[in-house]
C-alpha cells in the first residue's frame, strides 16, 4: 500500500513548532495526561495517512520518550494507520499488528559486515551491552504493576536477595511481542539475539518523493526478567531470562512410582501440545493449557475448562473428570517448561550456513563474571568460583559478600585472595570452556567447581563435574567443592547458613577431586520411561532434536533467501526529506508554536495543573481525579498522599515510572481486549 500523507511528531525537550502544518513537537517534560491531550489533538486536527515519529537530542529519558512513543502508536493503531520511525535510513513501523507483514532476516554478509566493523570482540560485546542497558532503561524491573510480579520472585525467600541486591545486580523485565524502536536503542538490532523481526511491501512517500520501500518491524522474544551476566569487562552483553509461566511454558510432567520421570512424548503431541490422555470410554480428551500465569493455569478438556496451580499434581482432577490415566503414572504435576533460558536466536543473528555458524560467532552462550572480593595485595590473585545457573551465581556472590558469610568466603577463595564467581548455564564443555576468558583479565590462582549436589547421582552433571577439572585444571589449580547434600545448590546452602537454619557444621563444606567427591560409577544418566515400563534411548532423543535443528536452520537460509531485496545495499531509495531523517543525534530546526484554537493553549506549552514533573523528563504520577481515566481511577486521598509525598521529597523516579508503566499495559490490555471482541 501507498502512503502518502504524513503527520510528523517530533518529541522534544522545548515547546516549538515546525513550519509546515504536518510538524508538530510535543514537549516531552509536561505532566503525562497534559502530553496525552496534545498528542489526541494533534491527531484528530490532522489530515493524514501515516504518522512518523521523531526526537530531537535533548530529549534523554528513555522511559518517557517510550510511553510517549507507545501512546502516538495506539493512537496510530486506532485510526488505523501505519506509524513509523527512521533510523540510519532506514524507515521501521512501531504498530505492526501480530502476525502482518512477512518474516525478516538479515544476511549472514549484513550481519558478519557489522561484527567485523568493531575493532575486537570486547568492542562488539560493548555495543551489545549498551543496547541491552538502554532496554533497561526503558522497561526497568516489573513490581506488580502488570504480569508477573519479578521483583516478589527475585525477594522471595527461596531467592534470599534483597531490594537493594536486585536493584545494584540490576535485573530488568521484558515482554513477549514488545516493540523495539531503533531510535531509542540507538541501533538497529543487527546481531543482536531475541528479536522478531517482519517487513512489509508498503511505500512511504513524502512530499510525493518516495521514501522507502517497505517498512521494517523489530519486537522481543519472550517473557520474563533478564539475569544479567557481564564478561570480563564487566559488560553485560549477554543474559538468560527466568522464563514467566505462559501456557506455552507449561507441561504436564509424568511421575512413576519411584519418582523417574516418564517422557512427555509419551503423553503429549509435541507440536499441538494436545495431551493424548483418553477418556473412559475411549474417546479422546483433547486436554490442552489455554492460559496459564504465576498464580493460575486454565486447561480446557472436551468437557469445559477447568483451573489448576504450578506444581500442583492434578491426577484426582483428571480421574474426577473420567480420564483413564495408565497405570504407570503416579503423579502428573503442572509444572513451567523451563525456569531459564538464553534468548532466542531470533532473526537478527543470522543463520549456520556454508560452513558458517552466524549465530554463535556473534552471540555464543558463555559464562558471566562476578566480582566479590579484591584480594589483599595483587600478588596474592584471585580464585574463581564456578557454580552451575546464571541467577544462582547471582544468589551465591551476594551472600558470599555478607559480612557474617566472610569466614566461608576465606576459606573458598583461600588467604588473601580475591573471589570471583563464573556463573555457567550448564555443564556442557563449550561452557566451561569460555570460563578460562577470565584469565586474560585477572590474575587467577586457584579455581573451585561448584555444581549441584545431584552430582553424587545424576550422571551429566557428575560427568560435567569431571570435565570442569579437565578444562579449567590446564591454567589453574582446580578443586571440587561440595556440601550438605541436603542442600541441592551451592545458594540453598548459603542461604540456610544465613538464616542460621543450619550450622557451619551442617554446611559440610568439603573440598577434593572429581573422583573423590563425586564418582561416575556412582551416578545414573537420567534417562525417562516409556509408558511400557522401558527406558528412554537417549540417542533417539538427541537425533530428533537434531533434526529439528536442522529443520529451522533450512528455514531460516529460505527466510534470508527471501528478505535480500530489503538489504539497505539494495534498497536503491534514498530519502530526500531531512524531517524524515531525525534521530536523536539530529535536532530539529524549530519554530513557536500556535495557539490551540479550542483550548486557547500553545500546542507543546499547556499551562502546567496539579503535581509537576520533578525531575525534569521524568513522567508524572498522578493527576486530577476528575481527568483520571475510568479505568484506572485514583481516589482523593491516594491522591492527596502522593501530593504529600511529592512536596517532602520522598516520591522516587522510580515509583513515578513504575505508576505511569502500569497505567499505560494497563490502557494496551484494556484496548487489545476490546479490539478482540470488535474483531470476533
Amino acid at each position: 500500500m501507498d502512503y502518502k500523507n504524513p503527520l510528523i511528531l517530533t518529541l522534544s525537550s522545548s515547546n516549538t513548532h515546525q513550519s509546515d502544518t504536518n510538524l508538530f513537537n510535543v514537549d516531552v517534560r509536561q505532566r503525562w495526561t497534559q502530553i496525552k491531550d496534545d498528542v489526541n489533538r494533534i491527531v484528530q486536527n490532522s489530515d493524514f495517512d501515516y504518522i512518523v515519529v521523531s526526537y530531537d537530542k535533548n530529549s534523554k529519558n528513555l522511559k518517557t520518550l517510550d510511553l510517549v512513543t507507545n501512546e502516538i502508536s495506539k493512537l496510530g493503531t486506532n485510526h488505523r494507520v501505519p506509524v513509523v520511525t527512521r533510523f540510519d535510513n532506514q524507515i521501521y513501523q512501531l504498530n505492526l499488528k501480530h502476525g502482518e507483514g512477512s518474516k525478516y532476516m538479515p544476511s549472514n554478509e549484513t550481519v558478519m559486515d557489522r561484527y567485523s566493523s568493531f575493532e575486537s570482540k570486547e568492542e562488539w560485546q560493548y555495543q551489545q551491552a549498551q543496547v541491552w542497558d538502554k532496554l533497561k532503561q526503558i522497561n526497568l524491573l516489573n513490581s506488580g504493576s502488570y504480569g508477573t510480579n519479578h521483583l516478589a520472585v527475585l525477594t522471595a525467600p527461596s531467592r534470599g536477595l534483597t531490594e537493594r541486591e536486585v536493584h545494584d545486580i540490576g535485573f530488568f523485565s521484558i515482554r513477549g511481542n514488545q516493540t523495539l524502536n531503533p531510535n531509542l536503542l540507538n541501533y538497529d538490532m543487527i546481531g543482536m539475539p531475541g528479536v522478531n523481526a517482519r517487513v512489509t511491501e508498503d511505500n512511504f512517500y513524502y512530499k510525493d518523493k518516495l521514501v522507502s520501500g517497505g517498512a521494517l518491524s523489530l519486537a522481543m522474544m519472550g517473557s520474563g526478567y533478564v539475569i544479567p551476566m557481564r564478561n570480563k569487562n564487566g559488560d553485560m552483553a549477554k543474559f538468560q531470562v527466568g522464563a514467566d509461566v505462559s501456557a506455552y511454558n507449561l507441561t504436564i510432567k509424568a511421575i512413576a512410582a519411584d519418582g523417574i520421570s516418564i517422557q512427555n512424548s509419551e503423553i503429549c503431541d509435541k507440536n499441538s501440545r494436545v495431551y493424548k490422555f483418553k477418556f473412559s470410554d475411549g474417546s479422546p480428551s483433547n486436554l490442552k493449557a489455554t492460559y496459564a500465569d504465576d498464580k493460575k493455569v486454565v486447561f480446557e478438556d472436551a468437557k469445559g475448562q477447568f483451573e489448576a496451580t504450578i506444581k500442583e499434581d492434578i491426577v484426582a482432577k483428571l480421574k474426577e473428570r473420567d480420564y483413564d490415566i495408565h497405570p504407570m503414572i503416579n503423579k502428573l504435576q503442572v509444572l513451567p517448561k523451563s525456569k531459564y533460558n538464553w534468548p532466542a536466536q531470533g532473526d537478527m543473528v543470522g543463520s549456520k550456513r556454508d560452513g558458517l555458524d552466524v549465530p554463535k560467532i556473534v552471540s555464543p552462550s558463555v559464562a558471566g563474571f562476578i566480582p566479590v572480593s579484591e584480594p589483599t595485595n595483587l600478588e596474592n590473585g584471585y580464585t574463581v568460583l564456578v557454580v552451575e545457573g546464571a541467577l544462582k551465581g547471582h544468589i551465591v556472590a551476594s551472600h558470599l559478600k555478607h559480612k557474617d558469610l566472610a569466614d566461608i568466603n576465606q576459606v573458598i577463595a583461600g588467604e588473601g585472595q580475591g573471589l570471583i564467581v563464573a556463573q555457567v548455564p550448564g555443564v556442557a564443555k563449550a561452557f566451561l570452556e569460555s570460563v578460562l576468558e577470565i584469565t586474560d583479565r585477572y590474575d587467577v590462582k586457584n579455581m573451585v567447581v561448584a555444581m549441584d549436589a545431584d552430582g553424587r547421582y545424576n550422571k551429566s552433571v557428575a560427568t560435567g563435574i569431571h570435565t570442569a577439572v579437565e578444562v579449567l585444571g590446564d591454567v589453574a589449580d582446580t578443586r571440587v567443592m561440595s556440601w550438605n547434600p541436603d542442600q541441592k545448590g551451592l545458594d540453598d546452602a548459603l542461604i540456610a547458613l544465613s538464616r542460621n537454619e543450619i550450622t557451619r557444621e551442617d554446611f559440610g563444606l568439603t573440598f577434593g577431586t572429581a573422583t573423590e567427591l563425586f564418582p561416575l560409577d556412582q551416578a545414573e544418566a537420567p534417562n525417562p520411561y516409556r509408558l511400557d515400563g522401558t527406558r528412554a534411548n537417549r540417542e533417539s532423543w538427541r537425533e530428533e532434536y537434531n533434526d529439528g535443528l536442522l529443520e529451522r536452520e533450512a528455514m531460516k537460509r529460505q527466510i534470508q533467501d527471501q528478505s535480500r531485496q530489503h538489504e539497505p545495499s539494495n534498497n536503491p531509495v534514498q530519502s530526500t526529506s531531512p524531517e524524515l531523517e531525525i534521530t536523536p543525534d539530529e535536532p530539529v530546526q524549530s519554530e513557536p508554536v500556535p495557539t490551540d484554537s479550542r483550548s486557547g493553549h500553545a500546542i507543546g506549552q499547556i499551562e502546567p495543573q496539579g503535581i509537576d514533573i520533578i525531575p525534569p523528563m521524568t513522567t508524572p504520577v498522578v493527576d486530577e481525579v476528575s481527568k483520571s481515566p475510568t479505568i484506572y481511577t485514583v481516589e482523593p486521598e491516594v491522591l492527596k498522599t502522593a501530593n504529600e509525598k511529592l512536596t517532602q521529597g520522598d516520591l522516587s523516579t522510580e515509583e513515578i515510572q513504575a505508576f505511569m508503566q502500569s497505567v499505560s499495559d494497563l490502557s494496551k490490555d484494556f484496548y487489545d481486549m476490546i479490539h478482540t471482541i470488535a474483531e470476533k
